[in-house]
């Protein structure tokens, strides 16, 4: 506690003066919130614009509603002109087309001769992002979501690897959680314990993230029954009458990135606006960010004008200089000057310092975002042009755009802060002080998330363990905090501590399916195969859609022996997601081939091929049933790309010996098996060939 509170001065110290407004401007007396509308459902904005049209309209072109949205070849903003991107550690390369107005994207591999030895293509689903500074773009297949391998970088105008895929290829298999989605988008129906399947998925933020469910409203209006003037209106929420930290807390559902962590009972869509932010969520940041005045993300706009004097110094809020209605192109040219005007108006001396600004119109005829908003580029997203919300008297030197570095790329961890203080609401962006043994839970589960997602420090684990541990002696509960612990003494190799955690949080908690899913793979790495299987089948059971409980209960029956079973469990997570499980196909494919089901086996290891070009062992399979019908160029072709996936795996080049020999192509033959036997020098298979070519010449 005392740490924290050392640190929060620090900040004051360390945070320089903005813009110097001349004495502060004392924040006006809270209004009262609008009273919230008990219950209410979304009618979307449709209903909206029915009477409000000139609003719907403006909004229509603003980033927020164009936030999702599907592929409009007329007005897509790409170039297509055949640019291949390169993943040269995955050995991978990408590219964008259109097909009958369908954006895809295709993934290759060609060897040193330019022939393709793999190539597969998507069809994009939603295009993310309003296209300001990148455009990326999720592909659907039965209702999960996954981003794809290219962005469109607008300042830039080129094709690229989407953020983090420089540093990781996660080709077409990132999964978009609730999360990403919600807030880039209106509500949208997410099946619970899933990571990335969802039922309905809107496009682009609509009126009720900001105004809340609008079904009495609209009754209410249909009816012709209006508010009293002067009066708002109980039926809806209205920002603009919710005290500053109510109008803060609408923005920052979306604009506070970090670690969020959700109160018990709460996710990423039940937050209604006009309720306190900190009674939804905690978010923590690393502390670098709030005192590296370097550390300029794509999505620190909050936590850079926190630092700012004109923040701190007056009751601004993010509608005191934006307009959520309307667009920039809709606004008049001096809108912003005069957001800054509202506050600095003593004279001109206090406006501006520029030596030309010797009267009060000249001193308010310069560009005052221009110089003291700087535009430059961030430290965590590449080609992309950011205005920086940390207000200054004399920001530095614009960044490089192309200087982008992964966020997180020290070996030392770093101290996570929790922002929103819940009794504080009027300051909502500094750090949290108080400690309990809640927010000991909170600050667990945030460790751990950051841990896996962001920063792989091993030493998070025992700040996972320190404070899981406090808040749980102390009497405090978290469903996330107990997988949290779990899970991070499985990570140290305490499998029966973690499988002592989290079996009693299967008691506490025997309806969430994850709970069940981390018991069973902690009861499995013990080698409790049973108990395991009947884990992953109560989560399976809870949450069908749960792909990750059925691909694990799938193999733990697999490897129990339980082959019949498997075969039906590897089927149902194929017919589910049959695009993103290769490995389940080609573990298809094995237990057809027992079952003598020969083609179903070819069909299956060819789709585990076609999906992971790494996957050496279904093209070995492929290869080997192309032999078995002495197809020798198919087997050869096979055998090859085995090679590439692997170079350094034994089993292509002896299959490629084996249809040299064959095709009475000894010499080749004897190259392949040389290369097995200095890959593997106790390989009995490769000295019996080589001996046999040796007796025949």
């Amino acid at each position: 506690m005392g740490r924290l509170s050392g640190f929060v001065l620090l900040l004051a110290l360390l945070w320089p003066p903005g813009c110097t407004p001349g004495d502060p401007v004392p924040p006006p007396a809270p209004t009262t919130p609008a009273s919230l509308p008990a219950g209410g459902a979304y009618v979307g904005d449709a209903a909206c614009a029915s009477c409000h049209p000139d609003i719907a309209a403006a909004y229509a072109r603003t980033n927020k509603a164009r936030s999702v949205a599907r592929f409009d070849p007329a007005a897509a903003p790409e170039r297509f002109d055949g640019t291949r991107v390169p993943h040269p550690a995955s050995r991978l390369a990408y590219e964008a087309f259109v097909r009958q107005d369908t954006l895809y994207q295709r993934e290759l591999r060609t060897d040193a001769d330019g022939n393709v030895l793999h190539e597969r293509a998507h069809a994009a689903a939603y295009v993310i992002g309003s296209g300001n500074a990148t455009r990326s773009y999720l592909m659907e297949v039965n209702g999960y979501l996954t981003e794809m391998p290219l962005t469109w970088y607008v300042h830039a105008g080129r094709w690229d690897m989407s953020p983090g895929y420089a540093e990781a290829n996660d080709r077409f298999e990132r999964q978009i959680n609730v999360a990403c989605i919600t807030c880039h988008n209106g509500p949208v129906t997410h099946t619970p314990f899933t990571q990335n399947h969802y039922t309905e998925v809107p496009t682009g933020i609509t009126c009720e993230r900001c105004h809340g469910p609008a079904s009495r409203h609209v009754a209410r209006w249909r009816e012709a029954a209006p508010a009293e003037p002067g009066t708002p209106d109980p039926t809806i929420v209205n920002p603009a009458h919710l005290d500053r930290g109510g109008q803060l807390s609408t923005c920052l559902q979306c604009h506070l990135a970090g670690v969020l962590v959700f109160k018990p009972g709460e996710d990423p869509t039940t937050y209604r606006p006009g309720t306190p932010l900190a009674a939804h969520r905690t978010v923590f940041v690393p502390e670098t960010e709030l005192t590296d005045p370097e550390a300029v993300g794509i999505d620190s706009h909050p936590v850079r004008l926190a630092k700012s004097a004109c923040y701190r110094q007056s009751a601004m809020t993010c509608t005191t200089c934006h307009d959520p209605h309307r667009p920039k192109a809709l606004l008049p040219p001096d809108h912003y000057n005069r957001a800054c005007l509202q506050c600095h108006d003593a004279g001109h001396e206090a406006i501006c310092t520029r030596p030309e600004a010797d009267a009060p119109a000249r001193a308010a005829s310069g560009n005052c975002v221009g110089c003291h908003m700087q535009q430059g580029g961030t430290t965590n997203v590449p080609h992309v042009v950011f205005t920086d919300h940390w207000i200054r008297r004399r920001p530095g030197p614009p960044r490089d755009p192309a200087t982008a570095r992964p966020a997180f790329d020290s070996p030392a961890p770093l101290r996570l802060t929790a922002l929103l203080e819940a009794d504080r609401s009027e300051h909502l962006l500094i750090p949290r002080t108080r400690r309990t043994p809640a927010t000991d839970l909170e600050t667990a589960i945030a460790y751990f998330d950051f841990y896996e997602t962001m920063h792989r420090v091993p030493a998070y684990l025992d700040s996972v363990r320190l404070y899981a541990r406090r808040g749980f002696r102390a009497g405090a509960d978290h469903v996330e905090a107990r997988i949290a612990l779990g899970r991070a003494l499985a990570e140290i190799d305490s499998l029966e501590a973690a499988a002592r955690v989290l079996d009693d949080a299967a008691r506490a908690y025997p309806e969430h399916a994850w709970v069940h899913f981390w018991h069973g793979a902690v009861l499995e790495a013990r080698g409790r195969e049973d108990a395991a299987i009947a884990a992953y089948e109560r989560a399976v059971a809870l949450q069908p859609k749960l792909i990750e409980a059925q691909v694990k209960l799938a193999d733990a029956l697999l490897k129990a022996g339980f082959k019949e079973q498997a075969r039906s469990r590897l089927e149902t997570v194929v017919r589910l997601d049959p695009v993103h499980r290769p490995k389940a196909w080609y573990n298809l494919g094995l237990l057809y081939l027992e079952a003598r089901r020969p083609d179903d086996a070819a069909q299956a290891f060819a789709e585990a091929a076609r999906l992971d070009p790494d996957l050496a062992d279904a093209f070995i399979q492929l290869g080997s049933f192309h032999l078995a019908r002495n197809e020798l160029d198919e087997a050869a072709a096979q055998f090859y790309r085995a090679i590439v996936a692997a170079p350094d795996h034994p089993a292509g080049y002896g299959s490629l010996g084996l249809v040299y020999l064959q095709a009475g192509r000894p010499r080749e033959a004897r190259q392949m098996f040389e290369k097995v036997l200095e890959l593997d020098p106790g390989n009995t298979h490769a000295r019996a060939f080589l001996n046999r070519l040796s007796e025949r010449r």
